[in-house]
């Protein structure tokens, strides 16, 4: 129980301290769905971070991107509506195989678990000690760029916009989403599960 208790700790503990976020552009163009975005790791530790999903294109449990949009006199501008993904988790059969091969090692979990493991981890971005990373993920904030459940934004042509992007990563939700075998290899190659809130300085958003 004590190696348990330490493990746990060792994937647990860790800050938004060393760690900054930011768009890799100086403005934020709505017609481009990929944006680039960087992390700089300036702390002493190598991490894994799950995830720095896309908004719009897909409808995520983990790693939400929590998005502010502001217009020139500093108004907040608000999600206009909610529409739901009536198609539900992308299942395939790996998933199903994989699924299969873990309950004869013990580790039991539904198919919809597989689902969201295997999205985590496509989405994740690990960063050693001292180096950054750049990154595109995908963001549509208007209603015609919708291809899921998600909320958009009513943002006018020739009008001042700013936009700020927080992700929060809770360490304990991940680890629930990952396999004891994910969380070894972490171990076994000295990584940490980021754990901490990383917010972005805030741009100008161009509406095309």
């Amino acid at each position: 129980m004590k190696y348990i208790a330490l493990f746990s700790f060792f994937l647990l503990c860790s800050c938004s301290k060393g760690v900054n976020y930011n768009f890799k552009e100086t403005e934020f163009k709505t017609n481009q769905l990929e944006q680039k975005f960087i992390v700089k790791n300036k702390s002493e530790s190598d991490y894994a971070f799950y995830s720095f999903y896309s908004t719009g294109i897909e409808d995520p449990v983990i790693g939400a991107n929590f998005i502010t949009i502001t217009d020139q006199n500093n108004n907040k501008v608000s999600a206009r509506a909610i529409y739901i993904n009536s198609e539900g988790l992308n299942i395939n059969k790996k998933d199903s195989l994989l699924m299969d091969e873990n309950k004869k090692k013990g580790f039991e979990k539904n198919i919809f678990w597989y689902s969201e493991n295997r999205s985590i981890k496509r989405n994740a971005v690990f960063v050693q000690s001292g180096k950054e990373k750049i990154f595109d993920r995908g963001f549509a904030l208007l209603k015609d760029q919708l291809k899921n459940g998600n909320s958009f934004f009513l943002l006018k042509k020739n009008e001042k916009y700013f936009i700020q992007i927080e992700v929060d990563f809770d360490s304990t939700i991940i680890k629930d989403y990952l396999t004891p075998f994910d969380l070894d290899s972490l171990k076994r190659n000295h990584i940490k599960i980021f754990h901490g809130k990383l917010t972005t300085d805030k741009i100008p958003l161009i509406v095309k």
